[in-house]
């Protein structure tokens, strides 16, 4: 039974096809422009869905590249500058064999000294090694230089323990110390909490080891918040807090370093499961800084050292400076400069003393000011004050009305041996080290000076005042000598600092030595200094030391520059394992997504074949009428 077409479906049929076929050449024409047999979801879905995470793949891998090329020049710098140390320290450690024999003498030891500091100033530009810009060897904190040529204080001081208090302190000022410094901070435990203020003072207990090794302990009192009201603590260092709370005990440590960058280590993803820490950090070359009682273990403060003890090796010095005590006013800048010939200054074991022969450790000495006219007894046989051997000390006091004579028997000297004083005040005196003659005058000298009765007393000395020696503020020194056995006492008194011939002061006996101050020197009462010579002389054994100190750092770079070959290795083979990668995606973006194009264009000159047959065959027909089949 034949079919019948109405003329409607025929039209829908034809049309329905000439639209298949246009959309298979739009498919074939994309294809052929693109070569991507998969320009968009609809053309293949699962191929789709594959290229996708094909090209995120890729994209990763990229990123892994870009890493990997990233850490791989950052380990070549990074093995460069510590090869270039190592070489550094060969030529230190060929230095110190030789200066460590007889063969050179003070003199040539002390011509050495230039080389150990190049040294130094070129392990500090290897240390600020930058690769684009990112300093290699300040662990996280790569925008920091990681190493300065001097120590210089790290803000805000690390909390160790807070007790609950938010504020933090500050170090400031110009530091003179020679080697880093690690301050131990703690909050006074009476302090009753909150913000420091004139009403609300709050005592900050320090400790440190200083330039000589030895422990400073002392505390100081902060009156107010912010710089202006900083105090010092020693060699020029100054503590401020911010304006928030304290609690009583808390601890911080307020670090005096060259190394100014962290410990922390880098890392960069080189896979999805592989990760790998590629820097390396002063501390872990070098070591870390400050002294924990034992020693300076840091490069740069042994090299520091090594250069000051070839800088001081010839005994004949312009001058000697003397060690100044760890009690010393925080706010003293003095340094004692000794000059005369070594075995003479040696045999004389100088002291020096701010102020009189009669010294005080009253905590407020503004009662001495009520005593004067201190004079040896004239039975007294001479020699030093003992328990076998007591001497009657004359004075005169102030009783608020006139002055009245008194007198206190010695028998020992130095701070050991205080001795009270009459008038009610509460005040004691001790003498210095020395030996005494019947009818010796003892002046009594406070610096800063304080006014004579009957002006109303005073309040308490300030914290951190100290005098600079003028024509209208005059400072005594007192110091003690060995003489024939005895050790002797004089003073000589200061009305300028620096080299001026007039502050270049005689000690006795005349002609042997002088005794003068560095420029705008500051002394307080109580500073003391001991002519230390141990500290001169001392080039061919530190010398020795540094020959063992250089070959264990040595070990250690190489070490670190063997860790990095290593490290570079495993990046050139992650790099054959990426590049193996790259090519298996590659190739299967190949196969889902890329068309064959001669096959693409044969297609494609079908389906438009097809098209024009199609519309031909429609036109023809579509023009049939009734006639035609009559």
């Amino acid at each position: 039974m034949p079919i019948r077409v109405n003329q409607e479906t025929f039209y829908r049929a034809t049309m329905y096809s000439l639209m298949r076929s246009r959309e298979a050449q739009y498919t074939l024409n994309n294809q052929y422009s693109s070569g991507k047999r998969v320009n968009q979801p609809s053309d293949d879905p699962v191929a789709s869905i594959t290229a996708q995470y094909s090209h995120r793949g890729m994209e990763e891998l990229s990123q892994y590249k870009d890493n990997l090329g990233h850490v791989g020049d950052w380990l070549k710098l990074s093995v460069s500058a510590m090869e270039k140390m190592d070489e550094l320290l060969t030529q230190a450690r060929t230095l110190a064999e030789q200066l460590s024999t007889s063969t050179y003498t003070t003199q040539q030891r002390q011509s050495f000294e230039g080389q150990v500091k190049d040294i130094i100033d070129q392990l500090v530009q290897l240390g600020n090694t930058q690769s684009n810009g990112s300093y290699i060897f300040a662990g996280t904190l790569s925008n920091t230089a990681p190493v300065l040529t001097n120590p210089a204080v790290d803000n805000p001081a690390v909390i160790v323990d807070s007790q609950g208090g938010s504020g933090r302190i500050y170090g400031a000022g110009q530091y003179t110390g020679k080697y880093s410094r690690d301050l131990q901070l703690s909050v006074d435990a009476a302090y009753a909490g909150g913000v420091p203020s004139a009403l609300n003072p709050m005592r900050i207990n320090y400790s440190y080891v200083d330039d000589y090794g030895r422990t400073v302990t002392g505390s100081v009192t902060l009156t107010g918040t912010g710089s202006g009201n900083g105090v010092e603590v020693g060699d020029g260092l100054r503590i401020y807090t911010d304006e928030g709370t304290f609690a009583a005990n808390g601890s911080y440590t307020l670090e005096v370093h060259r190394q100014q960058g962290n410990n922390q280590s880098v890392y960069a993803n080189l896979a999805s499961n592989s990760r790998m820490a590629y820097n390396y950090t002063l501390d872990t070359l070098w070591s870390g800084e400050g002294n924990s009682g034992v020693g300076w273990g840091n490069l740069l403060d042994q090299l520091r050292h090594w250069q000051d003890t070839l800088a001081k090796d010839y005994e004949v010095q312009k001058y000697f400076e003397a060690v100044p005590a760890v009690g010393n006013d925080r706010a003293s800048s003095a340094q004692l400069q000794v000059s005369g010939e070594w075995a003479e200054l040696g045999v004389r074991d100088y002291e020096f003393y701010t102020g009189g022969p009669i010294q005080s450790s009253d905590a407020d000495e503004t009662a001495l000011r009520n005593y004067r006219n201190f004079t040896v007894d004239a039975t007294y046989p001479g020699g030093a004050p003992a328990a076998d051997n007591p001497m009657t000390l004359n004075y005169e006091y102030w009783d608020g009305a006139a002055w009245q004579t008194d007198a206190v028997v010695v028998t020992g000297t130095g701070s050991g041996n205080p001795v009270s004083l009459a008038g009610g005040y509460g005040a004691t005196i001790y003498l210095v080290e020395s030996t005494y003659a019947a009818g010796d005058s003892l002046p009594l000298e406070i610096y800063p000076p304080l006014p004579a009765p009957p002006a109303a007393l005073p309040s308490p000395l300030p914290e951190d005042t100290a005098v600079t020696p003028s024509a209208s503020q005059p400072v005594r020194v007192t110091y003690t000598y060995v003489e024939n056995g005895q050790r002797r006492w004089s003073s000589v008194v200061f009305t300028g600092t620096g080299d001026d011939p007039a502050n270049v002061l005689s000690l006795n006996p005349p002609g042997e030595a002088t005794l003068s101050l560095n420029k705008g020197a500051t002394l307080n009462d109580g500073d003391t200094w001991s002519l230390t010579l141990e500290q001169y002389h001392q080039g061919q054994s530190t010398s020795q030391a540094m020959v063992a100190t250089l070959e264990s750092v040595q070990s250690k770079l190489l070490k670190y520059i063997g860790d990095a070959g290593g490290k570079l290795n495993r990046l050139e083979a992650r790099t054959g394992f990426l590049e193996s990668d790259v090519l298996r995606l590659h190739d299967r973006l190949t196969r889902v997504e890329d068309a064959d194009v001669t096959e693409v264009a044969t297609q494609l000159a079908s389906f438009q074949t097809m098209y024009q047959a199609t519309l031909q065959a429609t036109a023809m027909v579509s023009g049939k009428t009734l006639a035609d089949y009559l």
